[in-house]
This record gives C-alpha cells, sequence and structure tokens, in this order.
C-alpha cells in the first residue's frame, strides 16, 4: 500500500505554527453549473474569500512551460487544459484533474487548482467528488510572501527556487486529511501526482480525480507562520551559548559584545 511522502525540507525543518481558529468547509461545487467551464471560481465563507484558477504545463517548445487553462465542474472541480483542448479531449476523464499523456498528439500534462485565500491558512482536508483509475495528489504552498502570478517561463521544476515549498504527495486521496504539519499559506497549488516535486516512487500518467471540497483553518495571526524550526532555533541557541563562553574566558574586565 502506498504511503505518503512529506518533502524533508518541510517535515524536517518546519516546527507547527499555532491554528486555533474553527475549520471552514468549501463546498465547491456550490454556485456552479454541471457541465460548465470556467476561467477561474470565488468563494466566501464565515468572511474567508477563495478564488480558485487552473493550470497546466501546456506551453513552451517542450510543452513544459505553466499556463492557464479551463475549470469544469462535473461531480468536483475539473480541468480542461489547452492540450486537450487542441485535441478536442475534454470528456471523461480528460477534462479532470489528471497526469495523463497522449503519445499520438506527443504531451504529458500535469494538470493543478491554484487556491488563493484572503488569509493564510491551514489546508487540512481535501474531499473528492469523482475518482478515475487512480487519485495521487501533490500538495504545495506558497512561502514567498504574497504570490504575484507565474512567469510565462515558469516551469514546475522551478517552483521550489520561487518561495513555493513541497507540503505532501498524498496516494489514493479520497476524504483525506492533509497537512499534518501545520504549514500555512494564503495560496496553495493541488495537482494530479507530480515528480518534478520530488518523487514519491507512485506511478503517473493514471491519476484522474476531480475535487468537491476543502477544510482549512484560519491562522492564528499572533504566530508566526511557519517558523524557525526547533532544531535551527537551538543550533542558534548553542552558538550564542558557545559565544558568550568564549566572552567570559577571554573578555574578563572588557564591556560586552552583542552576540
Amino acid at each position: 500500500m502506498k504511503g505518503i511522502l512529506i518533502a524533508s525540507g518541510i517535515a524536517a525543518a518546519i516546527s507547527c505554527a499555532s491554528v486555533q481558529a474553527a475549520a471552514i468547509s468549501f463546498d465547491l461545487l456550490q454556485g456552479t453549473t454541471y457541465g460548465k467551464y470556467y476561467s477561474s471560481l470565488s468563494y466566501e465563507v464565515s468572511g474567508l474569500d477563495l478564488t480558485v484558477t487552473a493550470f497546466s504545463d501546456t506551453g513552451g517548445l517542450f510543452d513544459n512551460r505553466i499556463r492557464t487553462a479551463g475549470i469544469g465542474a462535473w461531480n468536483g472541480l475539473g480541468v480542461c487544459n489547452r492540450d486537450e483542448v487542441v485535441g478536442s479531449s475534454c470528456y471523461s476523464p480528460a477534462h479532470s484533474i489528471d497526469n495523463s499523456a497522449d503519445s499520438f498528439l506527443g504531451w504529458a500534462d500535469y494538470d493543478m487548482l491554484l487556491l488563493s485565500f484572503s488569509s493564510e491558512v491551514s489546508l487540512s482536508g481535501i474531499s473528492l467528488g469523482w475518482i478515475g483509475t487512480d487519485s495521487d495528489m501533490s500538495v504545495l504552498g506558497f512561502n514567498g510572501g504574497q504570490f504575484s502570478g507565474f512567469s510565462s517561463a515558469d516551469t514546475y521544476s522551478d517552483l521550489g527556487a520561487s518561495g513555493w515549498s513541497l507540503v505532501g504527495q498524498y496516494a489514493n486521496v479520497s476524504n483525506t486529511a492533509i497537512n499534518a504539519q501545520n504549514f500555512v499559506a494564503s495560496t496553495w497549488l493541488i495537482g494530479a501526482y507530480n515528480p518534478a516535486f520530488g518523487s514519491a516512487g507512485f506511478s503517473t500518467g493514471n491519476d484522474q480525480f476531480k475535487i468537491d471540497g476543502l477544510q482549512v483553518t484560519v491562522a492564528d495571526t499572533g504566530e508566526e507562520p511557519n517558523p524557525v524550526p526547533v532544531s535551527g532555533t537551538l543550533a542558534l541557541f548553542s552558538i550564542g551559548m558557545a559565544a558568550l563562553g568564549m566572552r567570559r574566558l577571554f573578555g574578563r574586565g572588557k564591556s560586552a559584545q552583542q552576540i
């Protein structure tokens, strides 16, 4: 049975932010029309705003640049990307969030939904309204301040260097709790499993699903989101104590210096 891979940079480097507000649930099919496509969707629950847009790697000479895509409402939110439109293949399961490939047309695309919240949140749960062959999933959060959008040159492999953090690679998602480390962000990416973010050993090319619900918790504004890890804090403390000891040993009678 496949497990869950949490990025080592997150699991080893992030202590949990304090999240004290009540959980908020979003019904992503609310206000949508079955079978209709959207460029974006907006929601509001308990004063928290959410905007959803879709992306896939369908641009550039090598078909690997991130480009906008359409959102379809079919038992959950799915994605119809630009290669699927050209191939006239936005039918089931191609209008799902998928990492399917077409060997004849020569493309292999990874669909994702971009979630933009009005406040920093901990994304704690995802529910699916439809699953095809498999439902392995990649989840990322933006930890680089205010997200200003993708550039025309961006690829999925570039995201780690531009403020995005892998929160987890999750297998067999259905109605699943995620983000046990309480990573906090206002902008998130959820999509079909993508080994460009780090291989979890899952199969690829067969993940197809539609998301119908999210659960989040608004971050406590009194706490620093994604703070310095405990291990890092202890390291800084040890360095400071060592420096203090050296000052006492060699600097008796001299004025104190800042560490």
